[in-house]
């Protein structure tokens, strides 16, 4: 069993400390960052008309291209309250 999101890389023990509500590591990893919804999103641009694209998707789609992960949310989640 994995100890860290796929996506964020953020591990289980943070994300079930600071969830906001019951939200721990499973939902997080089901709902927020399912990894296989990156997946399907890549497919779906690679089935699109690149002159159909709206900007986020063309934005997404340069970085992909351009093999740049900047798009994804490392270290980053909206289920994980700030410590600051």
């Amino acid at each position: 069993m994995t100890q860290n999101c796929f996506i964020c890389g953020i591990n289980r023990e943070r994300l079930d400390k600071n969830s906001e509500g019951k939200q721990g590591f499973y939902t997080h990893i089901k709902r927020d960052h399912y990894m296989w919804n990156y997946v399907f999103y890549k497919a779906y641009l690679d089935f699109k008309e690149v002159t159909e694209y709206n900007g986020d998707e063309s934005y997404i789609f340069d970085k992909m291209q351009n093999f740049d992960l900047g798009w994804f949310p490392v270290g980053r989640s909206l289920a994980v309250k700030d410590e600051d």
